[in-house]
């Protein structure tokens, strides 16, 4: 009769352990699921950054530059050639883009190397999406074109 009492306590205690094991895995499931269901509601949200000085500083290499001013100066010609074809005009570019204090469109490409660092300086509206966007020469080669 012993043994009898051994295998219902190990089968009790098998079983109370296998519901306890469920238990803990579903509780941390839902969190796990809660969680990320706030993350994706976080990133679905539009919220603008706006930082307390609304600047933001960083450095980026000539590169990147030159990426966005042939950006740029593809969006002004494609721009220039609805107008004078299509007869259609695009919305504008909403951020200006500043190279040295000069817009980037009539920024000579041959002026900026990719070896050189910019420093890079954000300025926001009151809404805080990107107004302008100005990248200086930190060091490198200056070339005036």
């Amino acid at each position: 009769m012993g043994s009898n009492i051994e295998k219902a306590l190990s089968l009790g205690v098998s079983v109370m352990l296998l519901v306890l094991a469920f238990s803990v895995f579903f509780s941390g499931y839902t969190k796990l699921v809660a969680y990320i269901n706030q993350g994706n509601k976080r990133l679905e949200e539009d919220n603008p950054v706006i930082s307390r000085n609304q600047e933001i500083f960083r450095e980026v290499k000539g590169s990147e530059v030159l990426h966005q001013v042939a950006h740029i100066k593809e969006h002004t010609m494609l721009q220039e050639l609805g107008i004078s074809y299509y007869n259609q005009t695009w919305a504008s570019q909403e951020t200006a883009v500043f190279i040295n204090g000069v817009e980037a469109s009539s920024v000579y490409m041959s002026g900026i190397s990719p070896e050189d660092i910019y420093t890079v300086r954000y300025e926001f509206n009151p809404s805080g999406r990107v107004r302008a966007v100005y990248y200086d020469l930190a060091y490198g080669n200056v070339s005036e074109d």
